[in-house]
């Protein structure tokens, strides 16, 4: 149905948004390992994507489709495409970070992670995870800021990690 829709519209944002989702959440179901990936609501989504202040990141209800043929789609493709489409959208930019990370690209997750706080300084998971991979990097500096500001914003499990990383 998302491919159907972006097919009709190749603008269709917030099709290829989700597709990009469905994807990820296929191939991790079918390897068996949970999803890690954070998605907004579908009111989050449509506030963000035409500029709206003040989202957050919560869980996006996606129905489960049941295909009638089963086509590959690069989640990474299809973020680039919604950035190109919406530059402002810090979702995708989350997201894409995610999938950097993933894949061990530090640098440029760290980048979608700072893109995405530029655009939306709310954004406690981005916080998070930015500041995980600078643990990660033996930045103790830095990924303390990070995951203090994710505590601040709500992310409360940043607070233990804090203690344990600065034993």
């Amino acid at each position: 149905a998302l491919t159907e829709a972006i097919e009709r519209d190749p603008l269709f944002t917030l099709a290829y948004f989700a597709r990009s989702i469905a994807s990820l959440r296929r191939s991790e179901a079918e390897r068996g390992r949970p999803v890690e990936q954070s998605t907004p609501s579908t009111p989050q989504v449509r506030a963000a994507a035409t500029g709206a202040k003040g989202t957050t990141s919560a869980e996006l209800p996606l129905p489960t489709p049941t295909p009638t043929r089963v086509v590959e789609y690069s989640p990474l493709a299809d973020l680039n495409q919604v950035i190109a489409q919406a530059p402002t959208f810090a979702f995708a930019y989350y997201n894409r970070a995610n999938l950097y990370a993933k894949t061990g690209d530090v640098e440029r997750a760290k980048q979608d992670y700072t893109k995405a706080i530029e655009l939306n300084p709310l954004f406690a998971e981005s916080y998070f995870n930015r500041g995980l991979l600078y643990y990660s990097e033996g930045k103790v500096k830095e990924g303390t800021r990070d995951l203090s500001r994710a505590g601040e914003l709500g992310l409360y499990k940043a607070y233990s990690l804090i203690k344990r990383m600065n034993k």
